[in-house]
């Protein structure tokens, strides 16, 4: 079912599937809710959970109020409406978030730690400004399954994201409230490829002190689109986390 949520001038448009404990999943810069709709369905087919796959603002089929174009509005924005799916369940929520939606998951974790009963980060940007990520060298024989898993993640239907927005953003992409002190006890799982050379590895190791419950995935043979590329390890840790969570 296809919904809008409204904030202020911002209508974001969100896919809900099943019903159960919600599940918020976020996806990454420039994608749209389709590329995690395509990961996580197999996932959660036939399991008592409601999945609200969200288009970020200006991304997919969100609108793109300029006003919106910095983390820190699109944070707020999602913290509404976390705050509003929990009250009107009376349950906790789920986060899942890749890259740059690991990113807002984060920071969500920190803003609303009593709405949420878990979270999962993949491959989770934490240092906006890229010069200052500390990157693993390209190597030649990954380039072929860098490339199909970028195939595959474009063709899960991702569409055009504004550019004017997208453009603003760049300039407002780091969250003004800083993230790395951050003390988080709710079950966490947290997957990172060891060839991920868009947003690394090394600086996503403060996450082991943030998350004292986190299990923490580094898998070597994998990029930043390693949901695509070991779909098998994805689906086993899920349903390990999703154990843990149940069981708080």
């Amino acid at each position: 079912m296809s919904a809008t949520y409204s904030f202020g001038a911002l209508r974001l448009n969100y896919e809900s599937v099943g019903s159960g404990v919600p599940v918020m999943i976020l996806h990454g810069l420039a994608g749209d809710l389709h590329a995690m709709n395509s990961i996580f369905e197999p996932i959660f087919a036939g399991k008592n959970y409601q999945r609200i796959y969200v288009d970020l603002p200006g991304m997919g089929d969100s609108n793109a109020p300029l006003d919106f174009a910095s983390s820190d509005r699109i944070l707020s924005a999602l913290a509404a409406f976390i705050s509003d799916i929990a009250a009107m369940n009376n349950e906790k929520v789920l986060l899942i978030g890749y890259s740059y939606g690991g990113y807002l998951v984060h920071a969500l974790a920190d803003k609303l730690p009593e709405k949420l009963s878990g979270l999962m980060m993949l491959a989770p940007m934490l240092i906006p400004e890229h010069a200052a990520r500390t990157l693993p060298e390209k190597v030649a024989w990954r380039q072929s399954a860098e490339k199909s898993a970028a195939a595959q993640y474009l063709s899960a239907g991702i569409k055009t994201a504004n550019t004017e927005f997208l453009e603003k953003l760049a300039k407002h992409y780091a969250l003004s409230a800083q993230t790395n002190t951050i003390s988080c006890e709710l079950p966490a799982l947290i997957l990172l490829g060891r060839q991920d050379t868009v947003v690394g590895f090394w600086n996503q190791q403060m996450l082991l002190t943030a998350y004292p419950r986190a299990t923490w995935v580094l898998l070597d043979d994998a990029g930043h689109n390693l949901q695509m590329e070991v779909p098998e390890i994805l689906s086993a840790l899920t349903e390990n986390w999703l154990k843990r969570c149940e069981s708080e």
